[in-house]
């Protein structure tokens, strides 16, 4: 693959990013302000609305963004199909380290998503929508980053069995 070829796949990964951004975003800001509207404090709402928008963003970005393919974790369990669910025959695959690896990252990511909202709202007094949104994109950008190098990455060649290549170890 050539620079330039490079160069393309690296923003191809990044608009496809962004765009399941997009609609994490809106899943994440209705289900805050829906629950910000009934009373539900802030703090509260963002636990819940982040959850929703962190299934929405594992789900699109593994079959999307990243194309991240079961078949790449050695620690995959297979599940037959449920009778009825038009799948005969199909084997789903669990991505117990990359799952793992996608929870920290957004743990990660919801903790300073919480630390920023209550500096924000409290310290600076922003309204929690304005607050909400100023976060988001910050929390954004760690995700990219946290989801590119570390929870979607494309194991290297010959490295499948090295410490530290695709197991989900961090060293």
């Amino acid at each position: 693959m050539n620079r330039l070829q490079r160069l393309v796949k690296k923003f191809e990964d990044l608009l496809k990013f962004g765009i399941v951004g997009v609609a994490n975003t809106f899943v994440d800001f209705a289900v805050y302000t829906i629950l910000y509207y009934f009373g539900v404090p802030y703090r509260v709402a963002q636990c819940f609305s982040y959850a929703a928008g962190t299934l929405n963003s594992y789900i699109l970005n593994k079959k999307w963004t990243f194309a991240a393919k079961a078949k790449d974790s050695d620690q995959s369990v297979q599940t037959g199909s449920t009778p009825g669910s038009g799948e005969a025959g199909s084997v789903r695959r669990i991505d117990y380290p990359q799952a793992i690896r996608f929870l920290i990252v957004n743990l990660i990511s919801l903790g300073v998503s919480l630390v920023l909202l209550g500096f924000l709202k409290e310290q600076l007094g922003l309204h929690a929508i304005a607050a909400k949104l100023l976060v988001t994109v910050v929390t954004t950008l760690l995700n990219f980053v946290g989801s590119k190098l570390w929870v979607f990455r494309k194991p290297v060649s010959g490295a499948a069995n090295k410490p530290g290549s695709s197991d989900g170890s961090l060293v």
